[in-house]
């Protein structure tokens, strides 16, 4: 007995314009046999509900998707286009209601009257939400350990609120998209960041701010640990370009520290894009492009070792947008490591995130910075 293939076709425009893609959502609509699409774009597209909406709401199929700084398709990345992927089976897809004022007491997964039998989860949440970190949270304790989640906070790289979510109702902002395909989603992650310096006991922090390390003002001690290995790194250089190269690293039990990127200073305190470890040890870290690299295909390597039988069908592949910038010509070698990786005939597809998602089969979920996650979907697990 043969099973159909969950991704009957792929449509990609490389142009990534407006025209071509409503173009090739009047195409899908010929297309009886395909019950949902799955849409990565790329934020330079230029995408606006003005011109999208319309067509979305006319599709006779479950929409779902997103937009990102840039995607992936098989062993290339793209800054402009559209990835289409035509699946033969429904899927099940929920739209929370923004997330702009959530707090946990919302419990705005009970309105998910699909979740409870879900078997793994894609979470695709727009990065202007400020609220990412306490919804998976809540997620994850809805679920379970048992169900895996993997995926990636969506919008720009410039962090301009736009929209960026596909639904069937169109394109909109601040909302966590959950989706669920058929079959059994295997995870890997990985960064590859070495420590240099420390560890630190955080002694003060709040949210995404850290305070304090060690009791001594927190970008003190950071800049001093980064300048013993190269002098001035902070005269006259873009603040992020020093702290993308070296990142901070928190403890985690019994797993790959946990990376933070200071994405600025405010006065002596470090603000990063995600939540920073009250009381945990913290190191400074920096980036080799070759353990970088050997990362990701470890991270791909890992997804592999827990499927039973080598039917994957579609890796999904969220990768930081950092990893991209400090790798730069570099990148096509990560992604060709982690293909190397895949059976023959797996479809790759995946995001420069700003900022990664993924649970742990040791327990909690996390929003990772400069992290790949691998997730690959053995639709043999039917």
């Amino acid at each position: 007995m043969t099973t159909q293939a969950l991704v009957t076709k792929i449509f990609f425009d490389i142009e990534g314009s407006v025209e071509n893609f409503t173009s090739l959502l009047k195409q899908i609509t010929q297309h009886h046999d395909i019950k949902a699409i799955f849409i990565l774009a790329c934020d330079a597209n230029g995408f606006t509900p003005q011109y999208l909406d319309a067509h979305l709401q006319a599709l006779p199929m479950t929409v779902c998707g997103a937009i990102y700084p840039k995607i992936i398709y098989q062993k290339q990345y793209y800054t402009k286009g559209t990835l289409i992927c035509a699946l033969s089976q429904p899927i099940d897809v929920y739209n929370s209601p923004s997330l702009l004022e959530y707090q946990k007491e919302m419990l705005l997964l009970s309105a998910c009257d699909w979740l409870g039998q879900a078997r793994s989860i894609i979470a695709l949440i727009d990065v202007m939400c400020n609220n990412s970190e306490p919804f998976i949270e809540e997620l994850y304790n809805y679920l379970g350990p048992t169900v895996p989640i993997a995926g990636g906070c969506a919008g720009s790289a410039t962090f301009q609120s736009k929209p960026c979510i596909f639904t069937h109702q169109g394109l909109v902002a601040n909302i966590a998209q959950l989706i669920h395909f058929p079959g059994q989603l295997h995870l890997g992650v990985r960064h590859g960041w070495q420590p240099i310096a420390g560890p630190f006991l955080v002694t003060h922090a709040q949210g995404n701010k850290l305070f304090a390390l060690n009791y001594e003002p927190a970008f003190q001690v950071y800049r001093q640990a980064i300048e013993s290995f190269v002098e001035h790194a902070f005269d006259n250089k873009d603040f992020f370009s020093v702290t993308n190269e070296f990142p901070l690293g928190f403890d985690r039990a019994d797993e790959e520290l946990l990376t933070r990127v200071p994405l600025y200073a405010e006065g002596e305190t470090l603000v990063c894009p995600g939540s920073v470890p009250q009381h945990a040890m913290a190191y400074v870290l920096r980036g080799y492009p070759e353990q970088i690299i050997q990362a990701a295909n470890n991270a791909a390597q890992e997804a592999m070792e827990h499927i039973p039988a080598p039917h994957t069908e579609l890796a999904l592949n969220f990768n930081c947008i950092g990893r991209f910038l400090f790798l730069e010509n570099n990148f096509g070698k990560e992604l060709a490591g982690i293909e190397s990786v895949l059976p023959p005939h797996t479809l790759l597809c995946g995001a420069l995130t700003l900022g990664e998602i993924a649970s742990s089969n040791k327990g909690g979920v996390q929003l990772f910075n400069n992290t790949a996650v691998i997730g690959l979907l053995n639709t043999a697990a039917n």
